[in-house]
Order: structure tokens, then C-alpha cells, then sequence
């Protein structure tokens, strides 16, 4: 029978835990989450092409420098990839080496400075604890036994003078009746001014022991104003020394800049092999060793092997992202299925034009001649592609939906769900393509976002319950 009851207890504990955590759910906003990763995410967009025939593949100088090699003859048959010369990148590297000492010198400055501003907080923090000290040994009051013995005193004192008038009464009583002399009379007097003079004595004592233990005027003020000088002190360097004032900044924005720089190098030093992007004959070997060469001089011309090509025109803003050589997409629209051939960059044009668009505006553009990687069958001069760019790859990267982003007068921000509840996250965003954002500072993997900002019902500090989750 007992554990029968037992049984029915522990039943109804588990059904009112059920019920109060249906009740807290109940209250909470349901939202879809996405779990930030690392991905990549791609750029790209759609440009019409015509094809045309009897093209020829002109390389052009990716960087300006000295021809430091070539390596092919005219009239010489190379494969697409084949070098065709080497720029000199002996400044270059030089620069790079340069950029790396003063970013590791920057590193050491930001380093020293910090440990600086730690010795200085260290130094303020034991200033502070001494006048605290100070402070409390100004206010400490004199010792309790000190002050109850002299208090005892006065009181001995007040009971003395208290016996003393007491008995010159009585004496005077007397001396009126003839009883007692005059000297009695006399000299009861005397014990009484002796009494007095003996209270008025220890008073006095028991007022100096008071003063002497008092501060002095001014010393609260002084004290006060100390410890808030002091602090303020200590705050300001812990400001500094979490990156909060100039300082701080100021070394961050040097590296910053540095790394930017060198960065720069890197990719023109990955620029500096000037290789073939078909295979053909080489026409024309327009530089010669140790010659210094413009960027986009014109390094040589080659025949390719199928001489059909298909030109497109992009933006001239998008066509500072292209390289010769870099891959693209072909797409023709065919009545079953769209056929799409893969293919790369021939050449870019060294000016942009001026072309209107179906909107009749007039926009800049760079015309960039591209070619399938095989032959595709049934390819006529003047036939319509789409040619599909990817000017921008960020590979191993974090990124969120861009429906999960919104503007805060601190920046960017997005929701992340933070012990059940939805919290504002600022973070630093980059491209958005395919309808995801590169996320650069703000977000960790493993973080929960919110994916519909504009949810109803989500706000700061809103319960939310995560529903149909998408990584």
C-alpha cells in the first residue's frame, strides 16, 4: 500500500514539472534558427554574351615590374596553364619583409604599452589602499578602555565633590547652633573647592583624550577628494588597456593598415607568373627580358585552338575582381534543359566603354572575352549565352542569413538566442550573395541567430523557443 502511494506521489511530481514547463513555453516566441558554421560563400551574377569567331587570346601584364624571364618563342604551340613569362618580384618581396618586421614591431609597441598600463594600475591600486589605510587610522576614535577610565575618574570625582558638599552642610549646621568651631566650618570649605577643583581636572582630561582622537578640520574633504582622484585614475588606465581609449586603437589601426598593405603584396606576388590561359600558338611575344613592363602592357597574343569565343561586357566597378585565367560558367537556354559548359577568362579589356542598358541608362563596362573549357557542339558567330562571374569566393568563413540582419544605432546586429532569451548582437558584416552574409567580427560558430529579424514578438530579453531549425 505505501508503494502504492509512492508511486501515486511520484506520478504527480513528474505531471506538475510537465505542466510548468509546457506553461513556460507557452509564454515564449517561436522562432527559426540558423546555426552559424564556417561555409563559403560566393558572389556572383549573369551577364549576356555573343559569340564570335576568329578570336585571339591576348595576355596582358597583371602587375607593373621588370620582365624578370619568358619562356616561349612565337610561333611556339603552348597548353593553357604553360608559362609565358615571370615578372620580377624581387621589390615586392623585399616590401613584404619590410611590412612583416614593422607589424611584428607594431605587435611588440601595442605589447609594452600594455604592460606599462598594467605596472601603472598595479602602482595607483597600492596609492588607493594606503590612503584607505591613512583614512581609517585618521578616523579611529580613542581606545574604549581609555575613555571608560577617565569617564570612571569623573565620575569618582562628582561623587567626592557630592560628599564634600554634603558634609560642609552639615558643619555649617552645626557652626549655627555652636556646636563646632570656625575651623571645622573652614576647613569643610576647603574639602569642597578641593572636590571642585578635582571634578573640573579630570573633565578636562577626559575632553583633551576626545580632541586628541578627533580629526582636524578639512581631513574628510582631503581624503575623499584623494581616493576620487586616484580612481579615476585606475578606471582611466583600465579603459586604455582593454583597447577603449586612442592607445589601444591607435596600435590596432597601424596593424591593420600594415597587414592590408602586405596582403596587397601577397596577391601580386600570386600575379607575378604570367602563364597561358588556352592552349594554341603563340602569334606574338610583344616584351623582352629586362624590360619593364606597365601593368596591362601587352605580354603576348596566342592563336588559340578554337578560335570561338564569347565576349560579355560587366560593370566596370566588377571587373577590378577579374583575372585572366579565373573560371566562369556558360549558359545557353535550350527548350528541354539550359546546357552549361564550364570555362575561363581569355582576356579583359584594358578601358572600359560606355553602353546603355534595357533601362536606357549609360554605365561604364569592361568587355571580357571568355571560352569553354571543350568545344561546345553547334556554336554559331552572334549566338546569345549567359556568362556567369564569381568575382568574390570567401571560403571557411562565417556567414548568416541576410534576413537576419538589422541596423542599431551601434551598427549592424543580429538575435542570438542566449539562455532562452533573445539578445542583440552587433557584428561587422561583408558580402551578400546567394542570400547569405560574411559575418568578419561579432559571431562565433556554434552561436544561434534568429533567422527573421523582423519576427513579431522578438525583442531584447523576449523568451523564445527555437522551431524547424535550418543550418
Amino acid at each position: 500500500m505505501k508503494k502504492r502511494v509512492k508511486m501515486i506521489l511520484l506520478a504527480t511530481a513528474v505531471l506538475l514539472a510537465a505542466a510548468i514547463a509546457a506553461a513556460a513555453l507557452g509564454g515564449s516566441v517561436k522562432v527559426e534558427v540558423y546555426g552559424v558554421e564556417q561555409t563559403t560563400v560566393v558572389y556572383k551574377f549573369k551577364e549576356k554574351g555573343i559569340a564570335v569567331s576568329g578570336g585571339e587570346a591576348k595576355i596582358f601584364a597583371p602587375i607593373g615590374g621588370r620582365i624578370a624571364e619568358t619562356y616561349v618563342k612565337e610561333g611556339e604551340r603552348v597548353s593553357a596553364g604553360d608559362l609565358i613569362a615571370k615578372i620580377d618580384t624581387e621589390d615586392i618581396e623585399a616590401q613584404l619583409k619590410q611590412l612583416d618586421a614593422k607589424i611584428t614591431g607594431i605587435e611588440g609597441q601595442k605589447t609594452s604599452s600594455a604592460s606599462a598600463l598594467q605596472q601603472q594600475i598595479a602602482q595607483l591600486q597600492a596609492e588607493l589602499d594606503a590612503v584607505i589605510q591613512q583614512e581609517k587610522e585618521a578616523y579611529k576614535g580613542p581606545y574604549s578602555a581609555q575613555l571608560e577610565q577617565q569617564q570612571n575618574a569623573v565620575a569618582s570625582a562628582e561623587s567626592l565633590l557630592h560628599k564634600a558638599r554634603s558634609e560642609y552642610d552639615r558643619i555649617n549646621s552645626l557652626f549655627a547652633d555652636g556646636v563646632v568651631a570656625q575651623k571645622d566650618l573652614d576647613d569643610a570649605d576647603f574639602s569642597v573647592k578641593n572636590a571642585e577643583d578635582e571634578l573640573e581636572r579630570q573633565q578636562k582630561a577626559f575632553a583633551l583624550i576626545t580632541e586628541q582622537a578627533s580629526p582636524v578640520e578639512g581631513t574628510l574633504e582631503f581624503f575623499a577628494s584623494r581616493k576620487k582622484l586616484l580612481q579615476n585614475q585606475i578606471d582611466i588606465a583600465r579603459h586604455e588597456l582593454s583597447g577603449g581609449l586612442g592607445q589601444g586603437k591607435y596600435y590596432n589601426g597601424l596593424i591593420d593598415e600594415a597587414r592590408a598593405n602586405a596582403e596587397n603584396l601577397r596577391d601580386r606576388l600570386s600575379k607575378s607568373a604570367v602563364a597561358a590561359p588556352v592552349g594554341g600558338t603563340v602569334r606574338e611575344i610583344s616584351v623582352k627580358q629586362g624590360e619593364y613592363a606597365q601593368q596591362s602592357t601587352l605580354i603576348a597574343v596566342i592563336l588559340p585552338e578554337e578560335t570561338m569565343s564569347i565576349d560579355a561586357y560587366v560593370l566596370a566597378r566588377d571587373a577590378i575582381y577579374f583575372n585572366v585565367s579565373d573560371k566562369i560558367s556558360i549558359i545557353q537556354e535550350r527548350k528541354e534543359e539550359d546546357a552549361v559548359f564550364a570555362g575561363y577568362i581569355t582576356a579583359i579589356a584594358p578601358a572600359a566603354v560606355a553602353r546603355v542598358s534595357a533601362l536606357g541608362l549609360e554605365e561604364q563596362r569592361v568587355k571580357i572575352t571568355v571560352v569553354p573549357d571543350a568545344p561546345v557542339p553547334d556554336i554559331k558567330a552572334g549566338y546569345e549565352f549567359d556568362v556567369e562571374f564569381y568575382p568574390l569566393t570567401r571560403e571557411n568563413t562565417l556567414a548568416v542569413p541576410a534576413s537576419a540582419l538589422f541596423t542599431t544605432d551601434d551598427g549592424d546586429a543580429v538575435w542570438v538566442i542566449r539562455n532562452g532569451t533573445a539578445a542583440t548582437r552587433t557584428v561587422e558584416k561583408g558580402i551578400t550573395a546567394e542570400e547569405m552574409t560574411v559575418i568578419r567580427a561579432g559571431l562565433a560558430e556554434g552561436d544561434k541567430v534568429i533567422r527573421d529579424c523582423r519576427q513579431e514578438g522578438v525583442k531584447e530579453g523576449a523568451r523564445v523557443k527555437a522551431v524547424n531549425t535550418r543550418d
